[in-house]
């Protein structure tokens, strides 16, 4: 697989942000560094790739299993393997855009959606996988990643 395209938008300390992998350096590179300061959005580069691609991200599903697994913010309860974790602070909708050539030669636009209601709960979550074709992979809910390179 080839990265081509990363767009995030209000994911976790990103409020938006493009990646162009095509272009220079990263085109001219084989292999890259992330690096920043703390709360830069390094982590959040590679959740919203894992999301796009397959629906979950470590940071959520492999988290940590305690018995204080909900924190309030202000009178909203929130699970900390919720995507609602992945929201920027105060915003309702987050988005990735990810396009990318498969192992296949063919191009991929893989997209994620979510957005949260006044009360805090997840309304609508989406996630699709587009090849250049126009074929969806699954474009409502928790989908399940059908093989597609």
């Amino acid at each position: 697989m080839k990265l081509k395209k990363l767009d995030i938008n209000n994911i976790a300390s990103v409020s938006r942000a493009s990646i162009d992998f095509t272009s220079a350096p990263l085109a001219d590179s084989p292999i890259f560094l992330i690096c920043g300061e703390t709360g830069s959005g390094k982590s959040t580069i590679l959740d919203a790739i894992c999301m796009a691609l397959y629906n979950k991200t470590p940071r959520l599903s492999n988290g940590n299993r305690t018995e204080e697994n909900i924190y309030r913010e202000g009178s909203q309860e929130i699970s900390i393997v919720s995507v609602n974790q992945l929201l920027k602070k105060g915003e309702k909708e987050g988005s990735i855009m990810l396009q990318f050539e498969g192992a296949d030669g063919t191009d991929y636009l893989a997209e994620w959606k979510c957005r949260v209601n006044r009360n805090g709960k997840l309304e609508d979550e989406t996630w699709s996988i587009t090849d250049s074709a126009g074929h969806v992979n699954n474009s409502k809910g928790r989908a399940r990643m059908e093989k597609m390179t």
